[in-house]
């Protein structure tokens, strides 16, 4: 459409962000502008003045064997917030049938509420991680379980458009 800027505002679970993200790829439109709740800008041009977040990446122990004869598939938990459920996560891997060939804690540093100026950094960080781990993974399917910002949920969305990606909602702290 020729977009250069698309605005989204309001609110939507965090699995809708990601697929609207994914709708909207970064190689087809301009910018994207994620205007939350408060008012806040959560913007996909890079800021001058971005947060001292850095993002790690962790192994997590996946207890199921992952069966490797099939489709390959990697588990990622983004947490981009303070206090992350890991339990859930761990649950899910742990009990997920054919098991996943590695399971990943993707997380910033230090643990506090990003501001909206670390949104364009920090989801393209978080993508690049995601489809290195893929990517490792013979382009193994990612079950992502995301914990943070909507605004950066749609950001990271937009950059994973080339991989298969199921994601997580968390509700009273288990997967559906």
């Amino acid at each position: 459409s020729r977009a250069q800027t698309v605005r989204i505002t309001g609110g939507m679970h965090l699995s809708v962000a990601l697929a609207m993200g994914a709708a909207l790829p970064e190689t087809r439109l301009g910018d994207i502008e994620v205007i939350d709740p408060r008012g806040n800008v959560w913007s996909s041009s890079p800021s001058a003045e971005s947060s001292g977040h850095k993002t790690t990446v962790e192994s997590i122990d996946a207890t199921a064997p992952a069966d490797l004869s099939g489709r390959q598939r990697v588990a990622a938990l983004v947490t981009l917030t303070p206090n992350p459920d890991l339990a859930a996560f761990r649950r899910m891997v742990g009990g997920a049938p054919g098991g996943f060939r590695v399971a990943v804690r993707i997380a910033v540093q230090p643990e506090t509420t990003l501001e909206p100026n670390a949104a364009a950094r920090i989801s393209a960080e978080v993508a690049s991680h995601l489809k290195r781990i893929s990517a490792e993974g013979d382009r193994a399917e990612v079950h992502l379980a995301f914990q943070g910002p909507y605004g950066i949920a749609v950001l990271v969305g937009r950059l994973l458009n080339t991989l298969r990606v199921v994601a997580y909602e968390w509700e009273d702290q288990h997967p559906l």
